[in-house]
């Protein structure tokens, strides 16, 4: 039989078809992460990543790790990675955006497991493809996408095992968790998934070891995780820009309606807004479905245990980072408690079928079934528009690092390179892509040694000014670019290094030959003076 005479039976076909509805969802999540793939230059969480993955050996890697207390498995991956493909902004993203297509595929996967028709697939798939804020983070160099892509794997198993009579191994759910705490400290929320298996599993000695197992495999990361919060304050340097509990929730509500500007950095979190009231309606869908439960006969519904551990999933990995804060400031709204955005998703979509499927249409008129429907499709489409056009058709960002870089190129020979601030670590990143062998030095020298982890608060020690003069006597006889941010765009403690250091430079003989801008970065050339 020759293939073109093989039969295509309706299984075939249902295997095509089911193969095509994720990779056009996978295409559609892609293409918009590709057009800004590579918009900005890598800023400074990113330039620490590259800064971190560029360790010369494991041990470098490890002990850059330890006041950071993140553990390592996202680094010695980015580690692997650069090594294999080299250094470059968008070789840096692209793991992030492949774990935001992961979480786009398990969205689906999940919703098929809850045995929703392709029109909810679909809906909920596409909201995790389109959605701005999960399109902001999965060009981000960070380990946030693939957080939350193990988050998904790790209730997708429990989901299986929480079926009566289930068979499925334990080890996958296993590796999913232990490797989720392993990529950031926030991945052991994922844990929250067997911890629910306990109250609403029927194999509660198995949800037991699914708790268990990862904590022990975690044991010896959580030991230093909590020396390194006690040597360098933990995250206490967060302070000054955390909101009340009021601002953070409503904060949450904006994200979690897809609307934006989204934070690009700490403190400018005042600038969000929402894109229209549309939008809000996707909260309430799942507190509607919520409220449907209470109708006569709503408690035979299938898969009740699977909606149970959802909501769990969903309020506990949102709420825990909340409290925590309380406690001792961590809580960045726009990007810990988006790992429960994925289940708040399949809340929303699950509500919308209970909608059409629970409600009795002699008490609830068709009208509002389908008028729900639409308004939240609608706000769907509100947020889609507002956020592409806000994050994905913006022209290219300035590119201050390979500025300084090319500027480098045209100094007198062995002009000295000093950074002033959190500006080190994206200039001395843009310098290794770059391929330029200039090291530059950082003031405060603290910020070259861990550039991710400089308490502002505390740059008052009165050590500084010897810290600037020990600074400047090492470029003796050599010219220097002074490199950092200043003036009305800078912070003030930005604003007092850079005076610091540019006076002890004059003081100590180097004079003003000219002044630089490098789009956002000010730059000074001081030329020693001859005797």
């Amino acid at each position: 039989m020759t293939p073109q005479n093989l039969p295509v039976g309706p299984r075939n076909a249902r295997s095509i078809a089911s193969l095509a509805e994720p990779l056009a969802l996978l295409i559609v999540a892609l293409l918009p992460r590709l057009l800004i793939l590579d918009r900005r230059e890598a800023w400074l969480d990113e330039a620490c990543t590259g800064l971190f993955a560029a360790s010369d050996t494991v041990a470098d890697l490890f002990a850059k790790l330890v006041p950071e207390s993140h553990p390592p498995l996202y680094y010695l991956f980015m580690q692997a990675w650069t090594g294999l493909f080299g250094y470059s902004d968008a070789v840096l993203r692209l793991p992030s955006v492949l774990g935001g297509l992961a979480l786009v595929f398990l969205v689906w996967k999940i919703a098929r497991l809850l045995e929703l028709n392709a029109f909810y697939r679909v809906l909920a798939a596409g909201a995790a493809a389109l959605m701005p804020v999960l399109i902001y983070y999965s060009v981000e160099a960070k380990s946030y996408t693939i957080l939350w892509a193990l988050m998904l794997v790790a209730l997708h198993e429990c989901l299986l095992l929480v079926r009566p009579d289930s068979r499925r191994p334990l080890w996958p759910a296993v590796l999913a968790l232990t490797a989720a705490a392993y990529t950031h400290y926030f991945g052991l929320l994922a844990l929250l998934a067997p911890l629910a298996l306990l109250a609403f599993g029927p194999a509660r000695r198995r949800a037991l070891v699914l708790v268990a197992l990862p904590l022990a495999l975690y044991l010896p990361w959580a030991l230093g995780f909590f020396a390194g919060q006690a040597a360098s304050g933990g995250t206490a340097w967060l302070a000054r820009y955390q909101l009340g509990v009021g601002d953070m929730l409503l904060a949450t509500l904006r994200i979690f309606t897809g609307s934006g500007p989204y934070p690009t950095y700490l403190g400018e979190l005042a600038a969000l807004k929402g894109s229209g009231p549309l939008g809000m309606v996707l909260v309430f869908t799942p507190a509607e479905a919520s409220l449907l439960l209470l109708l006569p006969g709503a408690w035979d519904l299938p898969r009740l245990r699977e909606l149970r551990l959802l909501v769990v999933f969903f309020l506990a990995s949102l709420l825990l980072p909340l409290l925590y804060s309380l406690y001792r400031p961590m809580y960045l709204p726009g990007r810990y408690e988006l790992g429960s955005l994925a289940p708040f998703l399949l809340l929303w979509v699950l509500g919308l079928r209970l909608l059409w499927s629970r409600l009795p249409r002699r008490q609830w008129p068709l009208l509002v079934q389908r008028g729900a429907t639409l308004v939240t499709l609608l706000g769907l489409l509100a947020v889609a528009t507002a956020g592409f056009r806000q994050y994905v058709y913006l022209p290219p960002e300035g590119r201050p690092g390979q500025q300084v870089a090319a500027a480098l190129g045209t100094m007198p020979p062995k002009t000295g390179l000093v950074v002033t601030g959190l500006s080190f670590a994206p200039v001395a990143w843009a310098l290794r892509t770059g391929g330029v062998a200039e090291q530059p030095r950082a003031f405060p020298p603290s910020v070259e040694v861990h550039p991710g982890w400089y308490d502002a608060l505390a740059d008052a020690d009165p050590g500084l000014r010897q810290q600037a003069d020990e600074l400047v006597t090492g470029f003796t006889g050599r010219p220097v670019l002074l490199v950092g941010r200043r003036g009305q765009g800078a912070l003030a403690y930005e604003n007092r290094h850079w005076n610091l250091l540019e006076d002890t430079f004059t003081a100590r003989g180097w004079t003003l030959e000219s002044r630089l801008g490098f789009s956002g970065l000010s730059a000074a050339l001081l030329v020693p003076t001859m005797p």
